[in-house]
């Protein structure tokens, strides 16, 4: 009989344990389940971020190239302003050169009389 109580003792420890291994076993499943489905979002997380990176660097060359046509724009700007100022500087000389030769030209026709 001692080795009956004994033998049945060691089979409810066995089960109790058993049991308890069991729900060790659901916990571990539940949990890598979880971790799972965090790993998913996370990864989903990832491809939006990787997206939105994608669409700044585009954005990023656009304005590079925006910025570019806009500097040879601004050259293009620079080299008419100072072909203008060149040519008014010409037109300054053109025009004091005629104010002198008409002062001359009124200076000698001074010295002509005419009698009417």
């Amino acid at each position: 009989m001692i080795e009956r109580r004994f033998v049945n003792k060691e089979v409810e420890t066995g089960l109790v344990m058993t049991d308890e291994t069991k729900q060790s076993f659901k916990h571990i499943s539940h949990m890598t389940n979880q971790i799972a489905s965090e790993l998913q979002n996370m990864n989903a997380t990832v491809e939006e971020l990787s997206a939105g990176a994608q669409e700044i660097s585009a954005a990023s060359n656009d304005i590079t190239a925006i910025s570019k046509e806009s500097s040879d724009g601004i050259q293009d700007i620079a080299a008419s302003a100072e072909e203008q100022l060149a040519s008014m500087e010409e037109i300054s000389s053109s025009a004091h050169t005629l104010e002198r030769m008409s002062e001359e030209l009124r200076d000698l026709t001074k010295r002509f009389k005419v009698d009417r």
